[in-house]
């Protein structure tokens, strides 16, 4: 907000034309002002500003805040004005008081900010008041309860603090005690409600002496495991190190009252410890009401004649919070046993905010009761921010409804994307978007992996139910390795309290199950055939079962609902719960790592392979003759003979061949990075021209494949990091696709298409339409067809020379030209250049 910024001058008591200069933004806290503070060792200049007769003390390196030339008159330090005396702006009977009006040394004062010299109102500023405390100053308070001047001061009274700034200000232009006013744009604390500034308030109260227990509270907060690290050595520890006694009382009527009983003629005090100690000195049965006002109303004689009535005040709502562990057993009246076996805690969570509020509390109490931490670990959540990072307020009309999103999103899906998407201790961003990512990506991708598991066990007769068969294709045992690498990995996340990473590895798993593991094998689940298709087909449903059933316990802390769908849905005859399972423990037995790694660089090269047809423009339908790789040393050559087979097919390739060497596949250029490396390297800018033009292709692909690379340059040693070098990539061959991969390997696609290659891609292109045109009209995945066409000449040469394979993979009877096609079902299709007019009709037998 915007608050006056003001120079003003309090004259000193014996030299009236001497004024020591202060800075302020709260004007409004001047009538209560009680003396000013410096830094003893800060340099002090008393000075004539141009223009002026009077002379103002304030730090020398505060002066430019004059904003005028001055003549210097003197100089001392700051512990030179300790004791002088200066007159009140504003006169009171405790400005009387001879501690008052003077000048002290105080180690909070900085001597290059403001003037050097601190206005010291103890009433209403935390530094003030331990200065006042400590000099004994006493405490000026004209404001009421109601945050409005009293009578003391009657050319205020009745005006609200902040409004009084104007007027206070006026009168000291008046009296010549201004020196300037600025707008000052800072912070102010604001009711977060109203969004009124606060302030603070001098007001008695009872305290918890929690400054004794400083020590033994550090010693017991290196027990406990904080989620980061560093809020509990830093945030936390700092607060635990810097702790201050513990303000317990609230002047409210509602709250848990004070149990604390006071004689109305002396000052004795008694504190009650229970209900029953209550009732024995009230002389009444229990129970008895604990709430205002009824609990006001217990009273019992004093024993010098008076009465003890309880005081007004209530708790500070935090101590209910803290004493919870405490409150939930009925402690230490019942339940004892109950309460040793759950504290401390093993785990809670809370917001940053909580680290002076809930996490305080428990271990203030904790250590002052049980010499115990409360806790033994803690995650210390982030803040939910709106998309634009700015924190949810309703006054700013960027909050968020739950329900709404609850209702139009679903709970797991809520809290699957608050934990997948940012570390618990890190703020996030939410965007609706999100959601929608996350339930198309992640639970509806399981949703269809389930529905097909269930579509063709149905037709099958698959129950689960079935003996066990030990899988040998490497796919089934790539999966179950992959499954029991992420339970172990979640495990272990989860230990940490990492959610994300558990989240993470879940997603992983259900991406390779559905994208890789189920693309790769669907034609196993369509087989028919002899027994050995059969056995096959069965260990692919036992193996799609299992990691169905070991990602709905995996998922289960964080999406219960959905983890149970997908449970009860596995196992209909059971009718039991998800979350009566324990918690999956990886099998060392199905974890293969040189076949993970073996998956992974076949994922890698198609990924690879992939972007190169995307980048030539040819569909992954269209067969190709040929992919070359050449492998770095690190690679030999035997390792891509495990998986040219499923490379082959998922690439629609024909041939992949192993280079020895890339210079007859491509050529590398390279420059500097000029706009990054310029403002550093300088001088050997033109020297690094020169080197990284003479580079040999074998240190191209070494400074590529580990993004580092030492050159000297006129003797000077220069080391380039990742992205100091622009490298490309040129191929020497026509029709060629050049690719680097992560693991260093040269991906090269021949996108030549010879005529034979163009009718195998038209037709698979053809199988592609008609297999639309069944499921668009809802045919079963069983059913037989008879189909009639009508294409233009190459593409009709295409479907007769590949018919037989067509109609295996469309479940044709048969394959007809037709000039006129008819059937129950018509469509026309352009495929590139070629025209295609189908009609299909379901087999009745």
């Amino acid at each position: 907000m915007d608050d006056p910024g003001a120079l003003v001058k309090f004259a000193d008591q014996e030299q009236a034309d001497t004024c020591y200069l202060t800075w302020t933004t709260t004007p409004w806290t001047l009538p209560a002002n009680a003396a000013l503070a410096v830094a003893p060792d800060a340099a002090f200049v008393k000075v004539q500003p141009q223009g002026s007769t009077g002379l103002l003390w304030l730090a020398e390196a505060c002066l430019p805040i004059l904003g005028v030339a001055c003549e210097i008159r003197e100089r001392l330090p700051g512990a030179a004005l300790v004791g002088r005396r200066y007159q009140p702006l504003f006169p009171t009977s405790q400005t009387d008081n001879d501690r008052a009006l003077r000048i002290y040394a105080a180690d909070f004062v900085g001597s290059s900010e403001g003037t050097g010299i601190v206005h010291i109102a103890p009433a209403f500023g935390e530094h003030d008041y331990a200065l006042g405390r400590q000099e004994q100053l006493p405490l000026i308070n004209p404001i009421n309860l109601q945050g409005r001047f009293t009578a003391e001061l009657p050319a205020l009274e009745g005006l609200w603090f902040k409004d009084a700034d104007p007027k206070v200000l006026r009168d000291l232009q008046a009296r010549n005690l201004l020196y300037r006013v600025d707008r000052y744009r800072h912070n102010y604390p604001h009711d977060w409600r109203r969004w009124t500034p606060l302030m603070n308030y001098p007001m008695e109260g009872w305290f918890m002496r929690t400054s004794q227990l400083r020590t033994r509270m550090m010693e017991l907060n290196d027990e406990i495991h904080w989620h980061p690290p560093a809020i509990g050595t830093a945030r936390f520890g700092n607060w635990l190190e810097n702790n201050v006694d513990w303000s317990l009382s609230r002047r409210r009527f509602w709250g848990t009252p004070l149990p604390i009983w006071q004689s109305d003629r002396t000052a004795h005090i008694e504190v009650i410890g229970s209900i029953a100690e209550l009732a024995k000195k009230c002389r009444l049965p229990e129970p008895l009401d604990l709430h205002r006002p009824m609990v006001d109303e217990l009273t019992w004689p004093d024993a010098d004649g008076g009465t003890m009535r309880r005081i007004p005040e209530v708790l500070d709502v935090w101590f209910d919070s803290g004493a919870m562990p405490y409150a939930q057993w009925h402690y230490p009246f019942e339940n004892q046993a109950a309460f040793q076996q759950n504290f401390p805690a093993d785990f809670i969570a809370e917001g940053l905010d909580q680290t002076r509020g809930w996490f305080y509390t428990l271990h203030a109490l904790a250590t002052a009761v049980m010499d115990r931490p409360a806790f033994r670990n803690v995650i210390v959540n982030g803040l939910v921010l709106d998309a634009h990072g700015e924190k949810m307020s309703k006054s700013r009309n960027n909050a968020v409804d739950p329900g709404t999103i609850l209702q139009q999103h679903g709970a797991d899906v809520l809290r699957w994307y608050f934990t997948a998407n940012a570390l618990p201790w890190e703020n996030l961003r939410f965007r609706e978007a999100g959601l929608t990512a996350t339930r198309r990506k992640f639970f509806g991708t399981l949703e269809n992996v389930y529905a097909f598991l269930a579509t063709y066990a149905n037709i099958d007769g698959y129950t689960g139910q079935e003996p066990d068969i030990a899988p040998t294709e490497s796919m089934d045992r790539w999966i179950l390795s992959r499954t029991h690498s992420t339970i172990r990995e979640a495990g272990d996340a989860l230990d940490r309290y990492a959610t994300h990473a558990a989240s993470r590895a879940i997603e992983r798993l259900v991406d390779e199950l559905s994208n890789w593991y189920l693309r790769r094998s669907r034609d196993r689940f369509w087989r028919k055939g002899d027994s050995a298709a059969d056995q096959d087909k069965r260990v692919a449903y036992q193996t799609l079962h299992r990691c169905l059933e070991q990602i709905a316990t995996l998922m289960a802390p964080i999406a219960p609902f959905f983890a149970e769908w997908l449970y009860q849905a596995l196992h209909p005859e059971q009718r039991s719960s998800v979350h009566l399972c324990d918690y999956p423990t990886a099998d060392p037995a199905l974890v293969d790592p040189a076949l993970e790694q073996q998956m992974q660089l076949a994922r890698s090269l198609v990924t690879a392979a992939l972007q190169l047809r995307n980048r030539a423009r040819i569909n992954v339908r269209q067969p190709l003759s040929r992919l070359l790789l050449v492998l770095p040393p690190a690679i030999h050559a035997t390792a891509i003979d495990g998986i040219r087979a499923l490379m082959l097919e998922e690439l629609n390739i024909q041939t992949i061949h192993i280079q020895d060497s890339s210079s007859a596949l491509v050529r590398y250029t390279a420059k500097p990075n000029f706009k990054k490396l310029g403002p550093t390297l300088g001088r050997h800018m033109q020297a690094l021209t020169t080197a990284v033009t003479q580079l040999s292709p074998a240190q191209l692909l070494d400074y590529m494949e580990h993004g580092e690379l030492t050159l000297t340059l006129q003797q000077d040693p220069i080391t380039l990091g990742a992205d100091d070098l622009q490298v490309q990539v040129h191929a020497l061959q026509e029709d060629m696709q050049i690719e680097h991969t992560g693991e260093g390997i040269i991906v090269a696609l021949d996108t030549h298409i010879t005529p034979e290659l163009l009718a195998s891609g038209l037709a698979r292109e053809s199988v592609n339409r008609i297999q639309n045109m069944r499921k668009r009209n809802a045919f079963a995945l069983t059913d037989r067809i008879s189909i009639e066409y009508k294409a233009t000449d190459q593409l009709d040469a295409a479907l007769r020379q590949h018919a037989g394979w067509i109609r295996r993979e469309t479940l044709a009877r048969k394959l007809q030209p037709s000039e006129q096609p008819s059937g129950d079902h018509k469509a026309h299709f352009n495929i590139e250049q070629e025209r295609l007019e189908l009609a299909i009709t379901r087999e009745r037998s």
